[in-house]
């Protein structure tokens, strides 16, 4: 936090007590990832600013939103083959996912230009409230989607699966299209370019972390599926199978020596592959993280009038 004077201020022509007791106005600066010395506050013909100290999370808000769509792009191909090959070969094929890439990336062109139309009509906010609610209600119903791909081997639910993972990608693309003038909404127009540079740079951490987050998640569910399926298996058949007998198991899994494919082949007859229910763990933790993100951005309010620039009438 810093302080730094911007003048005297005149109240009825008298000081006020800030400027008696210091002799100037003081303006406390909060960063928000912008550059110390720029002034994020708007001039008095811009009543409808929704920045103050709370503004600063609109920083780990974007980088939250963005994580999720780059992480989906990033995880989307081992993601259809893993989860869907195995229910439906004839039509999950090499190809299939592919398509399913494209379809990606068509959703995210097009939400940047569908979104940014009607945020038009409803307003920045309000759709930036609408990207949040609306990812968390996605990516905690495809867990529920891919099980009934699954259950009922039904191309209709895979087709579901791909249209909400497409609207997802979709929102990713509406986020950086309304992100300028958004922040021209929170931090006036005199330094959006500036200020938007340090988006970019968050949203650069984000395609980073996006995959990665993705990945981690799914081997942590791996390697919990691969211990439930071990417990089931007989120990004489996993000695004869891998050459070590269970206390290994760790190391063996660590060099890729067993695997769930090949634990389900001494598996118990009737024991379920796991292998499609990898990405559930991801996408309930997605909706968690959306839960914060919306947090995060329902608590920037309206700055009080006394702290806005002014502007000397001409």
């Amino acid at each position: 936090q810093r302080r730094v004077a911007v003048g005297r201020e005149r109240e009825g022509g008298r000081e006020s007590e800030r400027e008696r007791e210091s002799g100037h106005v003081v303006i406390d600066i909060i960063s928000y990832g912008c550059v110390a010395k720029y002034r994020p506050y708007l001039a008095l013909e811009h009543p409808s600013s929704y920045v103050n100290i709370s503004g600063t999370l609109i920083i780990p808000y974007m980088v939250m939103k963005l994580l999720l769509g780059m992480g989906l792009i990033g995880v989307a191909k081992p993601l259809m083959s893993e989860v869907f090959s195995g229910v439906l070969p004839a039509v999950v094929t090499a190809g299939f996912a592919s398509s399913f890439i494209l379809m990606l990336s068509c959703g995210n062109l097009g939400g940047r230009l569908g979104w940014a139309a009607l945020s038009d009509k409803l307003g920045r906010r309000p759709t930036f409230h609408l990207f949040t609610f609306g990812s968390i209600g996605i990516y905690a119903a495809l867990p529920t989607i891919v099980n009934q791909v699954i259950e009922q081997q039904s191309v209709a639910s895979l087709m579901l699966f791909c249209g909400m993972s497409v609207t997802a990608i979709s929102i990713f693309g509406g986020v950086y299209s309304i992100l300028p003038a958004y922040e021209s909404d929170l931090f006036g127009t005199k330094y959006v370019g500036a200020n938007h540079g340090k988006m970019l740079l968050f949203s650069s951490t984000a395609a980073i972390l996006g995959p990665v987050t993705f990945l981690s998640l799914r081997d942590m569910s791996e390697k919990s599926a691969i211990a439930d399926l071990t417990a089931k298996v007989d120990p004489t058949a996993f000695t004869e199978k891998f050459g070590s007998d269970i206390t290994m198991l760790d190391q063996l899994v660590e060099t890729k020596t067993v695997t769930l494919a090949k634990l389900m082949e001494i598996a118990p007859s009737g024991t379920v592959d796991p292998t499609p229910f990898l990405y559930h763990s991801s996408f309930y933790s997605i909706a968690g993280v959306l839960g914060i993100a919306a947090l995060c951005h329902s608590m920037i309010r309206p700055v009080d009038a006394k702290w806005f620039e002014k502007v000397e009438a001409k």
